[in-house]
């Protein structure tokens, strides 16, 4: 089995460089591995953007390791890797699944914030908001990403029966993503969580947040989610012992 890695902007030869370490850990593990350009790919060349991916003898199996694609990006990249002999672990029809969140929420939904999704927010939408959240406060998202680092102007909304601040939180929303936006809107029951810090630029609040990765079932990793959130409270609580 092999990785798929993206390569280096400025190097084709080389790994980009967030990707070095679990490069050489997978290396170590004995998996082999290929680089690729990802910015030819969305740029549509897809081709070019393989032409360092050697071909397999036989049919190979690949995990891809990289930045995110859509759903039409991951169908010609999974296309162009099958001619090579080269299947990826993740159809594109699974890929879809896991990454559009309107998916696969009917499998989640009672383990995670209520959602709702419209193709467009009209008036009819918005009074769906209403039936849906009341006056809770939520957060809007695309069907993969938030603009969470525009906390106040682009993402949470302090009361879902609040038109003029729904339509303008959205409106900024759709604004900052652009030719970016994927698929629709997603709002989403907003949760109290353990406060650690605000963000130092966003005045995002930074709560204690666990990313955890599973395979076959079973836990494999757990991280920390804010990183920075946790090194600052760390920090205020040594100033708060020297005092």
């Amino acid at each position: 089995m092999r990785i798929i890695y993206c390569d280096s902007v400025i190097d084709d030869k080389i790994i980009e460089p967030d990707y070095h370490e679990e490069k050489d850990a997978a290396i170590n593990a004995g998996f082999g591995f290929s680089l690729f350009s990802f910015e030819q790919l969305i740029d549509g060349n897809i081709v070019k953007s393989l032409r360092n991916v050697p071909p397999a003898d036989e049919v190979e199996s690949a995990i891809y390791r990289g930045w995110m694609m859509t759903p039409s990006e991951y169908q010609s990249f999974y296309d162009e890797l099958l001619n090579k002999n080269i299947k990826l672990i993740n159809s594109p029809e699974e890929y879809k699944h896991c990454h559009y969140l309107p998916e696969s929420y009917s499998i989640i939904e009672s383990l995670t914030p209520k959602s709702y999704w419209f193709n467009k927010l009209d008036d009819q939408a918005i009074v769906k908001l209403k039936e849906q959240f009341g006056n809770q406060p939520i957060i809007v998202k695309d069907f993969v990403k938030s603009e969470k680092h525009h906390w106040q102007e682009a993402c949470f909304i302090p009361d879902a029966s609040n038109k003029d601040c729904v339509q303008a939180v959205v409106e900024r929303f759709l604004d900052l993503r652009g030719d970016a936006l994927n698929e629709g809107l997603v709002f989403r029951k907003f949760e109290e969580l353990e406060f650690l810090t605000t963000h130092s630029q966003s005045g995002m609040p930074l709560t204690k947040e666990f990313r955890m990765y599973f395979a076959n079932g079973k836990l494999v990793q757990t991280f920390d989610y804010w990183t920075r959130a946790i090194m600052a409270t760390w920090f205020q609580t040594l100033r708060c012992l020297m005092k």
